[in-house]
C-alpha cells in the first residue's frame, strides 16, 4: 500500500501562482495602452527663440532672422516675451547680408506692438518666441519614419 499518494503532501498554491503572475501581466498591460494612447494625443508646440531690440523713434520692435525662418516670424501674429503674449504687425522687411565664415543672408523685421513701459528702452534686447507649429507626438513619430518635415 505504499503506492498511494497522499493528497495532503500536494498543496493547492500551485495553481495560484500562475494565475496571479498572468493577472498581473494583463494589468501592467493594459495600463501600459492607456498610457500610450495618452502621451500620443499630446500637442507639442515649437517655438522660434530670438532677440529682438527695440526701437524707440519707431516704438517698435527690429528682429534679425534668417532668410530660412522668415515664415516663422511672418505667418503668424503672436509672440511671447517673459511668458506673456502679445499681438503683433509686422511693418517692414528689409535684407541684409552679413558676411564672416560663410556668408548668410538676414532679413530685419519691424513689428509694431504695444509693449509694456517696462521694455520701452532705447536699445533693449528682449528674448522673444514665436509659435510656429503644433503636432501630436504621433504625427512627429510619423514624420520621422516617413522622413518628412524637419
Amino acid at each position: 500500500m505504499n503506492d498511494l499518494i497522499n493528497i495532503r503532501d500536494y498543496k493547492n498554491t500551485k495553481c495560484f501562482i500562475p494565475k496571479f503572475i498572468y493577472s498581473w501581466v494583463t494589468i501592467f498591460i493594459f495600463l501600459t495602452i492607456i498610457c500610450i494612447l495618452i502621451i500620443f494625443n499630446f500637442n507639442f508646440d515649437f517655438y522660434y527663440n530670438t532677440k529682438a531690440t527695440y526701437v524707440k523713434n519707431n516704438s517698435m520692435l527690429k528682429v534679425s532672422v534668417l532668410n530660412n525662418d522668415i515664415n516663422k516670424i511672418t505667418e503668424n501674429n503672436k509672440l511671447i516675451i517673459n511668458n506673456k503674449e502679445y499681438e503683433y504687425e509686422i511693418n517692414k522687411i528689409t535684407n541684409q547680408v552679413i558676411q564672416g565664415i560663410d556668408m548668410q543672408q538676414y532679413s530685419n523685421i519691424l513689428i509694431d506692438l504695444k509693449l509694456d513701459k517696462k521694455y520701452k528702452v532705447e536699445n533693449n534686447l528682449l528674448d522673444i518666441k514665436v509659435k510656429y507649429d503644433s503636432k501630436k507626438i504621433f504625427e512627429i513619430i510619423k514624420n520621422f519614419i516617413l522622413g518628412e518635415g524637419n
